[in-house]
């Protein structure tokens, strides 16, 4: 395959580990960086733990073009990931005066030492700001620290769009059937023969009667896509085929 950007995600939380809350982030990460050709390595789910999520981060640092965390940026003891980040650079982490600057500036005034936890980030880092926000995204190296908090991870990181770039998107197409999975073992063994650079997914559903697998096919290459579709197909039995989406 062509060369193109990944990405690794690092989820910091207690509260994800623990069940007490939801994540939704690393799904939203996913889905946004294969429409920008980026293809997304690793998800790790770290403590509140300064050495525990540093050791994740500089991990992925090195194996991937993009590092995006999610969570631990508030004002609260337990929001520790600019110092996670500055821990895994070997960075100290100092308030920031601009930062501080447009926090007061947004709240109108003087902001309690509580409140300035949020401006204390890794030095040096960079500042990227969001529009209508006064929290930015900070980036350190290729790690982009981003909330923990839905609808700000999601409007943060669409502001990256710019910023965060990968290849050719990849071209999915999807087959649904009735058949069975082992039923299909063979035949799609036959078409990665014939097409071995495609991607196949197999997925079964036990909740509906309407199909019982769905078939992914997927490469960068639109016309691999298309034509192992066509030779998937070719070879289910047409009684059982549900539908193509390509």
């Amino acid at each position: 395959m062509d060369q193109h950007s990944t990405a690794s995600c690092v989820v910091i939380g207690n509260e994800i580990l623990t069940g007490k809350v939801r994540d939704s982030n690393a799904y939203f990460l996913a889905c946004w960086l294969r429409e920008r050709g980026v293809d997304l390595q690793r998800i790790q789910v770290v403590p509140d733990v300064v050495v525990v999520m540093a050791e994740a981060i500089r991990t992925e640092s090195a194996r991937s073009t993009f590092v995006i965390t999610s969570g631990g940026i508030g004002p609260t003891h337990d929001d520790l990931t600019y110092r996670g980040v500055a821990h895994a650079f070997g960075r100290p982490v100092r308030r920031h005066p601009a930062l501080q600057a447009k926090m007061e500036s947004w709240y109108g005034g003087p902001q309690s030492d509580v409140r300035l936890r949020m401006a204390e980030v890794p030095d040096p880092c960079s500042i990227l700001d969001v529009e209508g926000l006064w929290v930015p995204v900070v980036r350190v190296e290729n790690v982009f620290v981003l909330p923990g908090i839905p609808q700000l991870f999601e409007r943060m990181l669409q502001s990256l769009d710019p910023v965060i770039t990968g290849g050719a998107r990849v071209t999915l197409c999807s087959v649904f059937t009735r058949q069975l999975e082992e039923e299909l073992a063979p035949l799609l063994e036959a078409v990665l023969r014939e097409h071995p650079t495609v991607e196949i997914g197999s997925y079964p559903r036990v909740d509906t009667d309407e199909y019982k697998v769905r078939v992914t096919l997927e490469s960068r290459n639109p016309a691999v896509s298309h034509a192992a579709t066509d030779a998937l197909v070719r070879r289910l039995s047409p009684e059982k085929l549900v539908r193509v989406v390509r």
